[in-house]
């Protein structure tokens, strides 16, 4: 009998797994994402263009989770999308998903190590 080979995890099934990890870290994951004011962190700022403002950076106002989607909003501007991905993604300005996805990898091993 053959071992079994672990098969590398598609796009798809990489970003459910990173998903649902940040949704259930949320309270330890946040302040590595965005600062009590609502400004995203460095490491945000950097998957956008490095080149731009910290002033000219999407901000959060008040966030609400819906909890039946995973979906979030931020009351204050309107603005929504459909995950922990899409947030970061917004923060950065806009970047490639797979940065944001890499970004919140290695955050998410960054606390698992802290927890150790």
């Amino acid at each position: 009998m053959k071992p079994l080979e672990k098969e590398p995890l598609t796009s798809t099934r990489r970003e459910a797994r990173v998903e649902r990890l940040a949704l259930a870290s949320w309270p330890a994951l946040q302040p590595r994402i965005f600062d009590w004011k609502g400004k995203p962190t460095a490491a945000v700022r950097a998957l956008g263009d490095p080149e731009r403002d910290i002033a000219s950076f999407p901000r959060i106002q008040m966030l609400r989770w819906l909890q039946t989607n995973g979906r979030w909003a931020d009351v204050g501007s309107g603005a929504n999308g459909d995950g922990v991905i899409a947030l970061v993604e917004y923060l950065a300005g806009g970047c490639e998903r797979s940065k944001a996805v890499d970004l919140l990898e290695q955050t998410l091993a960054g606390l698992d190590a802290d927890a150790a």
